[in-house]
């Protein structure tokens, strides 16, 4: 009862903490003060004053000429590439560079299509802050998410602009027209039926290794639709090699490697079925029985003698020293036992599911002997990834894997 009173005045505490930290972080935003874990592109946090953004003389002339492209007409993937053909860093690469994150994941960080988007929609730019677009809260048992617009705290001149109103104001209207003539167009070709994305999530780059994504191509004047896989990152960065395959091709790939790997586990099945009405198999889980029952049977009788022991001790026939010794003796008799009989459950089990027809490779696999065609259900539950190389080259990484090579193991044994 008292632990769980702990633990309920705890949680109390630690929410009535949250709300009074949420309390004071609204008030920043509201007060023009950054509360962000790190500076926009373009920008630092002032050392005096952690919660004021200042210039950054490397970073801010990038901004200004992604601005200035913008306004020009430039797409956002010419952008990209031009930059990364430059050699400047990616804002995640060069946050890492100056010490300001410590993640090695961004390493490898090249700017992206998204990259320039999300950097010509930030307001931060004309010296203003928007923040609290993302929401989490303990008190309230909210997990992280985004907010609306109309949400949003906004707070204006709270920093150095590196870039004018006008030139703003004419990159936001090539991006409007933009986006408008691809909403037109996206709703010219609506008619055509817009397939299930049977591969959701699986399908990357074997080069960069970003997902690729899946896009509505037509041609013939509008008479044909084809739903293709490509990446985006080869538009932005020569290093990464053009690529992209149609998604008929694609599943096609993929369903014949499911197939094969289907037949290897017909082949396993047959071999482990044989085994499993040999005597070696009976006489391995005998072994494991035996084993078992040994061990519990010793850990009984230890018991008894301890019990034994304590009685000769309350009826005054063994010294205090002579009875913590042997019951010493007897603690450390139990536990070797112990340890005796988890190793031997253990070894069980794991033979019993990675050995035998229970294997998890082999059950999943066999789910879908029968099938005609890839599904959702088969991608999900077989597929951990895909990935595309040059020239169209599909290969696909399976679950399971241990479960295989164990399984393997055990029918090359026997």
């Amino acid at each position: 009862m008292v632990a769980n009173l702990k633990n309920l005045v705890n949680d109390i505490y630690a929410k009535d903490i949250s709300r009074k930290l949420s309390a004071v972080f609204h008030t920043k935003q509201k007060n023009g003060e950054f509360i962000g874990n790190y500076a926009a592109y373009g920008y630092l946090k002032d050392p005096e004053n952690k919660n004021r953004l200042v210039v950054d003389p490397e970073t801010a002339p990038v901004v200004r000429q992604i601005f200035k492209w913008k306004a020009e007409g430039v797409g956002n993937a010419r952008i990209a590439r031009t930059i990364n053909e430059a050699g400047i860093l990616a804002p995640c690469k060069y946050r890492l560079a100056k010490g300001i994150v410590k993640s090695e994941k961004y390493a490898d960080n090249v700017w992206q299509t998204t990259t320039v988007i999300t950097l010509l929609k930030n307001p931060v730019y004309l010296g203003n802050l928007v923040q609290g677009k993302t929401l989490c809260s303990l008190c309230e048992g909210k997990e992280r998410s985004r907010t609306s617009a109309e949400d949003w705290v906004v707070a204006y001149g709270t920093h150095e602009p590196i870039i004018s109103q006008e030139l703003w104001d004419s990159a936001q209207a090539v991006m409007t027209a933009r986006t408008e003539q691809f909403k037109a167009q996206q709703g010219k070709y609506a008619h055509f039926e817009k397939p299930e994305i049977i591969l959701k999530g699986l399908v990357f780059c074997a080069d960069c290794g970003l997902p690729l994504y899946r896009y509505k191509s037509v041609t013939g004047g509008g008479k044909y639709c084809d739903w293709i896989y490509l990446c985006r990152t080869s538009d932005n960065l020569k290093a990464c090699p053009h690529k992209y395959i149609h998604e008929p091709d694609l599943n096609g790939a993929v369903y014949a490697a499911i197939r094969a790997e289907i037949q290897k586990a017909c082949d396993i099945s047959r071999v482990i079925a044989k085994l499993n009405r040999d005597s070696g198999h009976k006489s391995r889980l005998a072994r494991f029985d035996f084993e078992i029952e040994e061990a519990e049977r010793e850990i009984k009788r230890v018991a008894s003698l301890r019990q034994a022991v304590y009685e000769d001790y309350a009826a005054k026939l063994l010294t205090l020293s002579e009875y913590q010794y042997a019951t010493e003796k007897y603690d450390a008799d139990t536990e070797k036992q112990q340890a005796r009989l988890e190793a031997a459950k253990h070894e069980k089990a794991e033979y019993a599911e990675k050995s035998t027809p229970v294997n998890k490779w082999l059950a999943a696999f066999s789910r879908f002997m029968d099938a005609k065609e890839l599904t959702v259900e088969m991608a999900e539950t077989l597929i951990e990834r895909v990935e595309v190389s040059n020239r169209n080259r599909v290969s696909v990484t399976f679950k399971f894997r241990d479960e295989y090579a164990a399984i393997s193991r055990y029918a090359e044994a026997a």
